[in-house]
């Protein structure tokens, strides 16, 4: 799953990574800076892992002071 994310500048982006890492069933997570403006940073975030809920690592990113504005991809596997 790829998620567009809005985050705060002052909220370190490691600090994301190692929270959206313990979401169940997250077996891998990349972020990538994309822009970047005086106070904020959009990020492309990539959770990989068969069952992540989005609900979950929307809180999450929510909880951490940012929040999802677009799912850019998404892959199902049986």
């Amino acid at each position: 799953m790829t998620l567009e994310v809005l985050k705060p500048s002052e909220l370190q982006t490691i600090e994301l990574l190692r929270a959206l890492e313990k979401v169940p069933n997250a077996t891998r997570v990349e972020i990538s800076l994309t822009d970047f403006e005086r106070n904020t940073e959009t990020l492309k975030v990539i959770v990989e892992g068969q069952g992540v809920n989005p609900d979950k690592l929307a809180k999450v990113i929510h909880d951490y002071g940012g929040v999802v504005q677009n799912i850019q991809h998404v892959l199902g596997e049986r």
